[in-house]
């Protein structure tokens, strides 16, 4: 259909943003103030602006309000422009209830990225990649200040992550992992789904909840193959999604087991200035990760109940002993 070719979705995701962009947008009547410490601009536009009080006074920044809205005077343009004028050096307009032109911009950007990821007209490493070039493009952001999130230590420890699942495959060690389980659980598909989801799941709070789906995924995938279950049944869906459940779930057991734990650390530290050790973090997350991994293998299990007509291969023969490239991965 015309509707889902590459071309009419990538035209209509441009639309979008395209409409974002030209719809009007809010200047707002609040703006603060930061670096002006005696106030020279708050006294240059008195006749337009109001100071708001505050519950608690600050020498570095303070907020104002406009006395007549969506006058010319009225604008947080105005305000730069008047600090401008006065001379006075790192003096900082923000906006409170209102959009900046460059959070506008943004937004046009945030709806075409959105679609283009859930639609999936192009590659998404491709929609990846176009971030960082739509933030230049649009003048968010400069090219430093838009490529350098790339390479943010979350990013790289998970791409790191996903990079040792891989090796994991290409050593042959995730096919010793499923010949493994699959020798404990015989030929049930249910058997062998729990035990590689909860053991997985349980294992991600140290070692990262992607690298272990994608441990777990890459073992899986030949087995179901060789038992001809066939994509989009509930036998799919529940084997596919027990995975990634479980593994995000026990993710948030450390801190290193997942990059939103990380990133939540950080943010309290950045905000709070508290800050949360490896152990601690353990101490109170990893009980309820070790309660949440076989719980929700088993609310997918409920929800999408396996066909018991699907039996995976028997493994009769032995794997074989460890070899040298197997011992130097681990």
């Amino acid at each position: 259909m015309f509707f889902k070719s590459k071309q009419f979705q990538l035209g209509f995701a441009l639309a979008l943003g395209i409409i974002v962009f030209f719809l009007p947008r809010p200047e707002g009547t609040k703006f603060k103030i930061t670096g002006d410490q005696e106030r020279l601009v708050l006294q240059d536009v008195s006749q337009h602006f109001t100071l708001v009080p505050a519950e608690k006074e600050k020498a570095k920044e303070y907020i104002v309000e406009a006395i007549h809205p969506k006058s010319p005077e009225c604008t947080a343009q105005f305000l730069r422009d008047t600090a401008a004028k006065l001379n006075t050096e790192g003096v900082e307009v923000d906006y409170i209830d209102g959009l900046s032109a460059r959070g506008k911009r943004f937004l046009a950007v945030l709806v075409v990225l959105l679609f283009l990821f859930v639609a999936e007209p192009i590659p998404l490493e491709i929609t990846a990649i176009c971030i960082g070039v739509f933030l230049v493009i649009m003048g968010i952001t400069d090219v430093k200040g838009a490529w350098a999130p790339y390479m943010h230590p979350v990013v790289v420890f998970i791409m790191c992550c996903l990079i040792f699942a891989i090796s994991l495959d290409k050593a042959g060690i995730t096919k010793r992992l499923g010949h493994f389980i699959v020798k404990k659980a015989g030929t049930s598909v249910t058997k062998f789904t729990f035990i590689i989801a909860v053991s997985l799941g349980i294992s991600s709070s140290f070692m990262h909840d992607a690298a272990a789906c994608a441990i777990g995924i890459i073992t899986m995938l030949p087995l179901m193959k060789a038992a001809g279950i066939e994509p989009h049944t509930k036998t799919a869906k529940f084997m596919m999604l027990s995975l990634p459940f479980g593994c995000s779930c026990g993710g948030m057991g450390s801190l290193i087991g997942g990059g939103r734990c990380m990133v939540a650390a950080a943010f309290l530290k950045e905000f709070t200035g508290l800050e949360i050790t490896f152990f601690d973090w353990i101490k109170y997350a990893f009980p309820a990760a070790v309660i949440c991994v076989p719980v929700a293998v088993s609310i997918v299990y409920l929800v999408f109940r396996p066909n018991p007509k699907y039996k995976l291969p028997v493994f009769d023969e032995e794997i074989g002993p460890w070899t040298a490239l197997e011992k130097k991965t681990l």
